[in-house]
């Protein structure tokens, strides 16, 4: 594993490291950044939950997202990140957190990019 310094210049390593697929190294990159600061540490949670999730790991990516949502609530990435939590409650069988989720979203992000997807799921079956 790659150990980074905090303070190091993480936040590009972790955005070149993730666009390659070197997702130790990336990981690395987004836990020293979270070391930075509140604002830095909610952007790297966000990432770090969808490097969980695209690796298929819906419990670590929860986590990740949730982390990120209760570092920043009204944070850069906060739509994003409930977006995935939304998503990996579904992967999760968690349906109705994930119903939940959809209703938190629409409410703070009603033209989000997730908007239509929690809309389906907040009306559904």
């Amino acid at each position: 594993d790659v150990v980074l310094a905090p303070g190091s210049r993480s936040a590009p390593l972790a955005d070149a490291a993730r666009y390659t697929g070197r997702i130790t190294t990336a990981r690395a990159a987004l836990l020293a950044l979270r070391a930075r600061g509140p604002e830095e540490a909610s952007r790297a949670a966000y990432f770090l939950g969808s490097l969980a999730e695209s690796r298929g790991q819906a419990a670590g990516a929860l986590e990740w997202y949730t982390k990120s949502l209760g570092e920043a609530p009204a944070g850069p990435f906060s739509a994003e990140a409930r977006a995935g939590r939304m998503r990996a409650l579904l992967a999760l069988g968690r349906r109705e957190e994930a119903r939940r989720q959809a209703r938190e979203y629409l409410r703070l992000h009603p033209t989000g990019v997730a908007a239509e997807r929690a809309q389906q799921l907040s009306s559904g079956p």
